[in-house]
C-alpha cells in the first residue's frame, strides 16, 4: 500500500533496507550513545547493565556494522561510502570523508568516557548525530535528482523523506512539508514522484542543514549550493531495470551408536548408514549411466540422492540457507512463471543440475558433488528442522531430525572428508577425532541432549540454545567446505582436475559467501572459477578472499588451517575484530553487534526472491546478531533495536 503499493518485489527489498539502516538503526545508534553518557553521569534509573564503554562500542557497531562500507546501504558507514561515490565525492583515498570524521569522533567519545569525561563524551555524541544526519539528507539529495523519472529512486526517495522529516520539522517546518508533499506519494500510473523543482528540494534540505549547524564540507552532495550541480560522466549508472518480472520415533532395544560411538540416536535411523554404501556405489560405478542410475534411483535411505535436491523446493521453501543457495546461484528468470533458473532448470534444483551433470562426464566429481552440495544442505535443513520442532506450540517427538543430520554427517562421508583434510591444514586429534568433526559432534550431542531432555518440552530458553548450537554446526560444516575448496586448489593431481574441483567447491562455498553481503566479490570470484576457469594465478585472491569472510560466518583463521602446500605467496590469515580502525573494549561481543547489517543483507535478499515469511522473521527474531551476555534477548533483532526496553 502507498508507496510500495506499485513497486516490484526487488525495489521493496531495497527500500526495506534503506528504512533498517536510516530509522531502525539509526535511532539505536543514538539512543546506545546516550546511554553511554548518561551511564557515564550516573543518572539514577538509568540501566547499568552495561558499563558506558560497553553502550558507546554498541553504537559503533551498529554504525559501521561488520563489512566496513563493502555492503550497500546496510548500515549508514556503507550508506555514506555509497553517496561519495555517487556523488563523485570521495577523499583522495577513496573514503567517505563523512565515515572519516564519524570513526574519529567514536575514538574521541571512547577515550572522554574512559576518562570519566561525561559532557565531553556528550559532545561527541551531538557531533556524531550530525554526521549521520548529513549522511541522511545526502541519501535524499541523491534519490531526489531522479525521483519525478524513475520509481526506483521515487520510492528510496520516500523512505529518506520519512527518516528526516522528524528531524527536519522542528529546525524548518516549511521544510519538511515541501519534502513531504513532493515525495510523500507516487504517482499511482508510473510510480514516480511529483517533483517540480529539483532545485527548489536542495534549497529545502540546504536551509535544514544550515539550520541544524551541520558541517556543510562533510556532505557529498552539493545541497548546500543550493542546486543539484552535478554532471553525471557517460555510461554512470544512476538506476537500475527493476522489471517485476524478473522479479515416529522408535526406541530401539539395540543400542546404536555413530560418530565415533559419541552419539547415541535416540530414534532409529540405522538405516540412513547405507549411505555411505550408496555412494560408495556412485563412485565405483563403471560408467556415468549406471552411476546417474544409482544416483536417481537408489531409495535404500527411504530416498535417494536425487531427491534430496529435489524435495528442496517443497521442505526448505521457508528456510534462509537453502533460498541463499537459490538466490546466490540463479542466472536466469523464467518470463514465464517468473520463477529463478539455474544453467536453464529450476535454481531450486540447483544440487541435482550440478552433480547429475557431473555424473555424465566426469564420476569421482559428481560422487563429490552429490556430499558437499545434496548431503550437506539436507543436513542443513534437518538441523533446522530440528529448531522449528523444538520451537513449535504443538510438541512432537521431535527426535528424528536431529539424528537424521547426525547419521547423514558420518554416512553422508563427510565426517570422513573432514578427517582427511584436517590434517592438511595442521589440524590435529582432539579425543580421537580431527578438530573440525570435534566441534561439530559435541554440538550436535549437546542439540540432542536439549532435545531430550523433560520429554522433548523445549522451553523458550531451550530452543534459543538449539538455534545457537544449529548456526554453529552449520558454520563448522562450512569450514569443511573452506578446506575442501582450498585443497582443490592446492591438493589436485592435474591442472583438469584442479579445474573441476575448484569450480565445484565454488558452487559449494560462494553462496556462504554472498550471506555476507558482498555480492560485487561473490561476482568476481564465480566469474573467476566457475564461468572463466580456476589457474594458478587466481591463488592468492581466493586465499584473501575466503580469510576476509570467516568473521563473518562465525569462523576465526585457526578453524580453518593453513594448507601445507601453500607458500609465501599466500598471506598468513589474520583474524581482525577491530571495526574501521576503531578498537571496542569487548571486541567479541562488538562484532557481534556489528553483524545486525548482515541481518539487513539477509532480509534485502529474501524480499527479491519473494520469500517474505523468511524476510520477517529475521526482522522479529534476529540472525545474526546475538548477545551472549544478555538472558532477556539472546538473539537480537532489528524489530529488538527499536524497542525502548532494549534500548
Amino acid at each position: 500500500t502507498g508507496a510500495f503499493q506499485y513497486t516490484s518485489p526487488l525495489l521493496n527489498s531495497a527500500a526495506a533496507s534503506l528504512a533498517m539502516t536510516s530509522i531502525d538503526l539509526h535511532l539505536h545508534i543514538v539512543a546506545k550513545m546516550y546511554l553511554a553518557v548518561a551511564q557515564c553521569q550516573g543518572i539514577d534509573g538509568v540501566n547499568t547493565t552495561d558499563s558506558p564503554a560497553m553502550s558507546w562500542d554498541s553504537a559503533v557497531a551498529c554504525t559501521v556494522g561488520s563489512a566496513e562500507g563493502e555492503i550497500e546501504g546496510s548500515v549508514l558507514y556503507d550508506l555514506a561510502e555509497e553517496m561519495c561515490a555517487n556523488f563523485q565525492s570521495c577523499n583522495e583515498d577513496g573514503k567517505s570523508q563523512v565515515n572519516v570524521k564519524l570513526i574519529e569522533e567514536f575514538l574521541n567519545g571512547q577515550n572522554k568516557l574512559a576518562g570519566n569525561q561525561c559532557e565531553e563524551a556528550k559532545n561527541s555524541a551531538q557531533l556524531i548525530e550530525s554526521y549521520i544526519q548529513a549522511i541522511l539528507v545526502d541519501t535524499l539529495a541523491y534519490h531526489a535528482q531522479y525521483a519525478s523519472s524513475e520509481k526506483r529512486h521515487c520510492t528510496m526517495a520516500n523512505v529518506a523523506t520519512n527518516a528526516l522529516v522528524p528531524l527536519i520539522q522542528p529546525v524548518c517546518d516549511t521544510c519538511a512539508k515541501k519534502l513531504s508533499a513532493d515525495f510523500g506519494e507516487q504517482n499511482n500510473a508510473s510510480g514516480n514522484c511529483a517533483v517540480d523543482d529539483i532545485n527548489a528540494v536542495y534549497q529545502a534540505l540546504k536551509q535544514y542543514v544550515e539550520g541544524a549547524g551541520i558541517d556543510c564540507s562533510l556532505l557529498a552532495s552539493k545541497v548546500c549550493d543550493g542546486t543539484v550541480g552535478i554532471d553525471f560522466p557517460a555510461g554512470m549508472q544512476t538506476s537500475y531495470d527493476l522489471n517485476p518480472e524478473e522479479d515416529e520415533t522408535t526406541v530401539e532395544s539395540e543400542r546404536h551408536f555413530i560418530l565415533n560411538r559419541e552419539y547415541e540416536p535416540i530414534s532409529d535411523v540405522k538405516k540412513i548408514s547405507v549411505l555411505s554404501s550408496v555412494l560408495g556405489n556412485i563412485c565405483n560405478a563403471a560408467d556415468g549411466s549406471t552411476a546417474g542410475e544409482i544416483y536417481s534411483n537408489d531409495e535404500s535411505i527411504g530416498m535417494s540422492l536425487k531427491s534430496m535436491s529435489l524435495a528442496g523446493k517443497r521442505s526448505m521453501v521457508d528456510e534462509l540457507l537453502f533460498n541463499q543457495f537459490v538466490y546466490a546461484l540463479h542466472d536466469d528468470v523464467d518470463l514465464s512463471d517468473g520463477s529463478l533458473q539455474f544453467d536453464e532448470r529450476p535454481a531450486t534444483d540447483y544440487a541435482n543440475t550440478i552433480t547429475s551433470d557431473a555424473l555424465e562426464t566426469n564420476i569421482p566429481l559428481g560422487c563429490e558433488s552429490a556430499k558437499i552440495l545434496n548431503v550437506w544442505m539436507w543436513i542443513a535443513h534437518k538441523l533446522n528442522e530440528a529448531v522449528q520442532e523444538c520451537k513449535a506450540t504443538e510438541k512432537t517427538e521431535n527426535y528424528r531430525p536431529l539424528d537424521e543430520a547426525a547419521a547423514l554427517w558420518e554416512s553422508g562421508l563427510l565426517f570422513e572428508m573432514a578427517e582427511q583434510l584436517g590434517p592438511k591444514f595442521g589440524h590435529g586429534n582432539i579425543d580421537g577425532m580431527i578438530y573440525l568433526n570435534r566441534m561439530i559432534v559435541d554440538r550436535l550431542v549437546a542439540g540432542r541432549d536439549i532435545i531430550s531432555k523433560n520429554n522433548n518440552m523445549c522451553s523458550e530458553q531451550d530452543t534459543l540454545d538449539l538455534r545457537i548450537i544449529t548456526r554453529e554446526t552449520i558454520s563448522y560444516m562450512t569450514a569443511v567446505l573452506i578446506q575442501g575448496m582450498i585443497d582443490a586448489v592446492f591438493g589436485s593431481s592435474s591442472e583438469e582436475r584442479t579445474k573441476e574441483r575448484a569450480e565445484l567447491f565454488g558452487f559449494a562455498v560462494l553462496p556462504r559467501i554472498i550471506a555476507c553481503g558482498h555480492e560485487r566479490m561473490y561476482g568476481v570470484l564465480y566469474d573467476d572459477l566457475v564461468v572463466d576457469g580456476y589457474t594458478k594465478k587466481m591463488n592468492t585472491d581466493i586465499m584473501n578472499f575466503l580469510h576476509n569472510y570467516l568473521n563473518c560466518l562465525g569462523l576465526k583463521c585457526d578453524d580453518i588451517g593453513r594448507h601445507s602446500a601453500a607458500d609465501a605467496s599466500n598471506f598468513m590469515c589474520a583474524d581482525d575484530l577491530d571495526i574501521a580502525s576503531y578498537s571496542p573494549v569487548n571486541a567479541t561481543r562488538t562484532n557481534m553487534a556489528a553483524k545486525i547489517d548482515l541481518d539487513v543483507v539477509a532480509i534485502h535478499q529474501m524480499m527479491s526472491i519473494e520469500r517474505y515469511s523468511i524476510a520477517l522473521s529475521i526482522y522479529t527474531d534476529g540472525l545474526n546478531y546475538y548477545d551472549y551476555d544478555s538472558s532477556d534477548y539472546n538473539f537480537v533483532s532489528l524489530q529488538d533495536l527499536t524497542n525502548s526496553q532494549t534500548i
